[in-house]
Parts: C-alpha cells; structure tokens; sequence
C-alpha cells in the first residue's frame, strides 16, 4: 500500500513538474478516477467520476499595458489554446471576472463549448466559491487575476498555502478536485 502511495504521489509531482502541456487535451477524470493531461494519467485515489466538484482556474492570459487592458497576440494565443485544451471537458459554468483580459481569456473555451461566461466578483471569494463547493459532479472553469486565483485556491482548503502570482506568469492552470475541506486534491500544471 505503501508503494502504490508512493507511485501516486511521483506521478502527481511528474505531472506538476511537467514544463508544458502544449495544447494537449485535458480530459475529464473518468470512471476509475484518472485525468489525463498532456499524454500523461494520473490516478486520485478514492475518486471516481462524479464524487468530486472540479474546478480549473487559470490566471487572465497576457495583457496590453492600460487601466482595463485586453490581451496581446500572445495572450489570444494562449486563450485559444486554453479552449481546446479543456474542449472535451463538459463544463457547468464558466466564470470570469468583469475585465477585458479575463472576459478574453475564458471567451475561446465559452465559444467552443456554446456557453456563455458569467461573471464574479473577485472581492466577495467566499460568496462566490461557497455555493458551488457542493455542486459534486460538476465541473466549472474560473478565470482571474494573479492574487484572486491564489486566493481561491487557499479557499478550498481554509489555509494559506498560495502566494500572489509573479506579473510574468500566465501559464499555470490548476485542477481542484475538491470532496471537502479535508479532501482536497490540487493537480498543478503549466500549459
């Protein structure tokens, strides 16, 4: 049992430390609890499709300089390839905060999945994350900002664990498989 904790534990690190994902697909977590991202399966142990709210929250893509900037080439690159990255992923709801660069970043996954994006308010977290903590089964994609996505993430488990997100890091997308306060799985990716 040991040993098997132990793989679990290397495959999520292996994972976490991948560089890139380069667009690959990120794929539901199936029926015997894997998700697989980026040609790599990793298996949560005790869970199982639908037992578990998932949330992937990402930080706005690269942003033009201003007060409500939109993005840059390279920011509507990485928002395109954020929607197909998540394009097989049913969704419940897509989330973004009221600004241009957020809004930019969650549109290209909201296109691919015909949905609209609803907004939050990054100053009201708890309000805002406390009703979908119990929606299990459903999967829900949050776009913020460099202090709110660290912010949410240290929601989920009532403690400081992320800190603000350096000003030249857009890459970082986090899968929360969250049961409860006591389990809650954080995968770390870069893509």
């Amino acid at each position: 049992m040991k040993q098997l904790l132990l793989f679990i534990l290397l495959s999520f690190t292996a994972l976490s430390c991948s560089k890139n994902l380069n667009g690959k697909m990120v794929n539901d977590l199936n029926d015997k609890g894997v998700i697989a991202a980026g040609g790599k399966s990793i298996s949560i142990p005790g869970y199982t499709k639908g037992d578990a709210a998932i949330f992937y929250l990402v930080r706005h893509a690269e942003k033009e300089g201003g007060k409500d900037p939109s993005l840059t080439d390279d920011g509507m690159i990485r928002a395109k390839k954020l929607g197909k990255m998540l394009e097989d992923v049913k969704l419940s709801t897509i989330f973004s905060t009221n600004y241009k660069r957020t809004i930019y970043t969650a549109a290209p996954t909201a296109e691919l999945q015909k949905m609209e994006v609803d907004s939050y308010n990054p100053k009201k977290q708890s309000e805002f994350l406390d009703p979908l903590l119990s929606r299990q089964g459903e999967k829900f994609l949050i776009v913020g900002h460099s202090n709110s996505i660290p912010n949410l993430l240290n929601l989920f488990q009532s403690k400081k664990v992320y800190d603000h997100i350096d000003e030249s890091v857009y890459d970082n997308l986090f899968i929360v498989l969250y049961k409860s306060e006591e389990d809650c799985k954080i995968i770390e990716l870069k893509y």
